[in-house]
């Protein structure tokens, strides 16, 4: 069980970061951009990416790594958790009441810094897929 979700962590967070980070960086790619952009503009798939990747980095968080036990994979399951709730956030592209200060502060940093998030998942993705037996990475 410790492998799939570490390989599931280290996929969920590639992925994601790419889901954040495609609309910043789009004229990058030279994949086949038609297929790519209806399959990372489908809000469903969007959603589905980023609650199985909140999952994931949840279920890595708790994952024991030696005698740590309760920190497990700590910055891979952070991005992970983080991402997780953006890509839900950008998807969703729920409106807040402005009495909650903080759900209007995140919903704006979110769409700021998206890209910057994005990134560092892929970035905190191939880490942890290169090095695995880091503690906290």
């Amino acid at each position: 069980m410790e492998n799939q979700i570490f390989f599931f962590s280290a996929l969920l967070l590639i992925i994601c970061g790419v889901f954040l980070s495609y609309n910043k960086f789009a004229s990058y790619i030279k994949l086949d951009k038609i297929f790519l952009e209806d399959f990372i503009k489908n809000k469903h798939i969007g959603i589905t990416i980023g609650v199985l990747t909140l999952i994931f980095g949840i279920l890595a968080l708790l994952q024991p790594v030696g005698s740590l036990i309760f920190l497990g994979d700590l910055l891979p399951a952070l991005f992970a958790i983080i991402g997780g709730i953006s890509l839900i956030a950008r998807e969703t592209s729920i409106e807040y009441k402005k009495e909650n200060k903080f759900l209007l502060w995140f919903q704006s940093f979110v769409n700021t810094n998206i890209s910057v998030i994005g990134l560092l998942m892929m970035a905190v993705g191939l880490l942890h897929a290169i090095f695995p037996t880091l503690v906290l990475l």
